[in-house]
């Protein structure tokens, strides 16, 4: 299992504690490395479906 998938499956395992398993879990390399390895972008799919400001998720 590489890296990546783990991040994936954990990702999905810490949205399924918040009711949100329906949400997309878009986990890539980072286009800034100086900000890390990888990147989630979900904020905004998940702030859709807990309907609260994208900025209260991240």
């Amino acid at each position: 299992m590489n890296i990546q998938a783990i991040l994936v499956s954990r990702f999905k395992a810490a949205l399924a504690s918040l009711d949100a398993s329906d949400a997309p879990v878009p986990v890539s390399k980072s286009t800034r490395p100086e900000f890390g390895e990888y990147q989630f972008n979900g904020a905004m799919g998940l702030a859709k479906i807990k309907r609260c400001p994208p900025r209260e998720v991240a």
